[in-house]
């Protein structure tokens, strides 16, 4: 099993190096250590603030893990993580904002989602989402982006649509519908373009919010 999984990864990867000018998740895995990298060496810093929580334990981890289910063919994950990283960036960039001069960066998401649970402040992931272009002077629609990365991937009826549409146009199952890993083709490459077109929108809007 272990040498047929290599192997599909490796040919997924020739595959997709041939067929895809420019893999936006090989940039996010470099911004994700550029960024990293060029944040205060202070501890107290990365004790006391949310956003650099998110740059190691989710942004360096998941960034990896959205390359590694790509090579293996999994496709669906790659979204499904790339979700979580919008909702993570949106919830960590407001939970600093929100609360500065907490000491500990779990007691600002703990205060933070203790007050977006409030009747007066109740947000959703998408309005804060919204929230965050305010703040960053962006215009992706991201609580549009958000709610299209839910419906087709995360939610039950949309992911089947997706299926369904895929099968209508292309007369075969999409591959990531089968056992993984599996080899990627053609057919493959409308939904890989689709994840590298959020991927730049994420990159985009990490590097403001980071920079804020």
């Amino acid at each position: 099993m272990t040498d047929y999984a290599f192997e599909r990864m490796k040919a997924n990867e020739n595959f997709l190096i041939s067929h895809i000018e420019h893999l936006e998740v090989i940039e996010l895995i470099n911004d994700a250590i550029d960024i990293s990298g060029q944040k205060s060496k202070d501890t107290n810093e990365w004790v006391k603030s949310s956003k650099h929580f998110f740059l190691h334990p989710i942004l360096l981890t998941s960034s990896y893990a959205i390359h590694t289910h790509l090579i293996t063919g999994n496709l669906p994950a790659c979204f499904r993580e790339l979700r979580f990283l919008f909702e993570s960036l949106a919830f960590c960039h407001h939970a600093e904002k929100e609360f500065p001069n907490e000491v500990f960066f779990l007691e600002q998401m703990r205060n933070f989602d203790n007050l977006i649970r409030t009747k007066k402040r109740r947000k959703t992931i998408s309005q804060m989402l919204k929230d965050l272009e305010t703040d960053i002077g962006t215009r992706f629609g991201l609580n549009q982006v958000y709610k299209q990365l839910s419906h087709d991937w995360v939610h039950t009826q949309g992911f089947a649509e997706k299926v369904v549409k895929f099968n209508s146009d292309n007369s075969q199952l999409p591959s990531w519908a089968w056992i993984l890993p599996i080899t990627l083709d053609e057919k493959d490459l409308t939904t890989v373009n689709e994840l590298n077109e959020y991927i730049t929108i994420f990159r985009k809007i990490l590097k403001r919010s980071m920079a804020s």
